[in-house]
């Protein structure tokens, strides 16, 4: 009998002594990152940025016309603005927004600006039939490959494609993926002579 009470009481210490700790068990933390939004946009770029248009010369400020908030609080004081604007020059612009939140991640987002040239009053869009070369070696196909030009905005124009489509079209490398580049060219008004400039 004595050989069990003693057995029973070690094994109540045993339980006692190895009472676990649960202060910090399954604790989790929730973070807000912090969300961007621009009330001036209201589709995309070609890179999938929120995209605004304006035209040469007109007053834009970047710091205006977005929101960051973080949780429900505003925390748009705290966004770092990365990128310049020049208003009186047409082309495609970037302007990076980006903040830290409380917990210390970071978060960014991206506007596309286009500064369009109302002088400009050529249309270039259409569905063309496109030879495709390879250089410098300056072999081409000639079967009269797709080409699709779309209009932006006054003077800049999207070329879905704009290189590589002797790869994609002519060597059939469509299997491959979308082995060529899409990009926006502008036209510039010279001597009363239009060039294509890609950017």
């Amino acid at each position: 009998m004595k050989k069990i009470l003693v057995s029973l009481f070690l094994l109540s210490v045993l339980f006692i002594g190895c009472d676990r700790n649960i202060t910090t068990e399954d604790i989790s933390n929730i973070t807000n990152y912090v969300v961007f939004g621009f009330d001036d946009t209201n589709t995309k770029d070609q890179l999938g940025n929120p995209m605004i248009i304006i035209a040469k010369g007109t007053s834009y400020d970047i710091t205006e016309n977005f929101t960051a908030t973080e949780g429900s609080e505003d925390v748009s004081e705290n966004v770092k603005i990365s990128g310049t604007l020049d208003v009186n020059t047409p082309g495609y612009y970037q302007i990076g927004y980006s903040a830290v939140n409380a917990d210390g991640y970071s978060a960014g987002n991206t506007k596309g600006i286009f500064v369009s040239d109302p002088a400009i009053t050529t249309d270039i869009s259409g569905n063309y039939s496109a030879t495709v070369y390879r250089t410098p070696t300056g072999n081409a196909y000639t079967a009269g490959f797709p080409a699709m030009i779309s209009k932006v905005t006054d003077g800049i124009f999207y070329f879905n494609r704009l290189l590589g489509s002797y790869y994609y079209d002519g060597l059939g490398y469509s299997s491959s993926g979308s082995y060529f580049v899409h990009g926006c060219a502008m036209l510039r008004q010279s001597s009363k002579t239009y060039v294509s400039t890609t950017f």
